[in-house]
């Protein structure tokens, strides 16, 4: 999955079987969250969609499409997440904090409920002067 930064090859076998079930999980929604995200940038673009104003005050068919691709997305940022804290991975929670940035640059909508869990993260990355 990648969300995981070992020190030597012995650390990553030992570790396998506390992270295999989360591991292959993460894999999985990843190659869905970019399945999705291919069909939307075929359809709309690669970066139109992601301008608020197209998700603002777009047709119901776009915030469809980008609303399912946004849910697999907080999917996504859940388990890395999940994974940062059950594994103490500095890399998988940087991971989720980028898609939670993102959250907040592509609507509001999406922002607030991410609020409080952005203000834990950056404490816990040590990124003050984010906050």
């Amino acid at each position: 999955c990648n969300s995981i930064n070992y020190c030597n090859k012995e650390c990553q076998v030992s570790q396998w079987p506390k992270h295999k079930e989360i591991c292959n999980t993460i894999k999985q929604i990843k190659k869905d969250v970019y399945d999705e995200l291919a069909k939307v940038k075929d359809k709309h673009g690669m970066f139109g969609w992601m301008e608020p104003s197209f998700v603002e005050g777009g047709p119901t068919g776009n915030m469809r499409e980008i609303t399912f691709y946004l849910a697999m997305r907080v999917h996504y940022t859940h388990y890395l997440i999940k994974c940062g804290l059950e594994n103490e991975s500095k890399l998988a929670k940087e991971l989720a904090m980028e898609h939670i940035l993102d959250f907040f640059y592509i609507n509001d909508k999406y922002g607030p409920p991410f609020y409080e869990l952005a203000a834990c993260l950056l404490v816990d990355l040590e990124r003050y002067t984010e906050m």
